[in-house]
């Protein structure tokens, strides 16, 4: 398990999606799910300002993981 804070919360996620490391993708979005309830959307919003991209850029399932659906409107 990444268990360093020098990697970014959603980079976690994406290396969970990516090679189906499904504890690490779930210990991730608890820590998240436990700071504050928009925790999961500012870390999102920031890890994509950080690294110039947008949110169609994302892996669908970390999008699923963090409740992100196509339906929805962030600003």
């Amino acid at each position: 398990m990444i268990e360093t804070d020098a990697v970014h919360p959603i980079r976690k996620l994406e290396y969970a999606a990516e090679y189906g490391l499904g504890l690490l993708g779930e210990s991730v979005v608890r820590k998240l799910a436990d700071a504050y309830p928009m925790a999961a959307l500012d870390c999102l919003h920031e890890y994509l300002q950080m690294n110039g991209e947008r949110l169609d850029q994302m892996h669908p399932d970390v999008l699923n993981s963090l409740n992100v659906f196509d339906r929805y409107v962030i600003l």
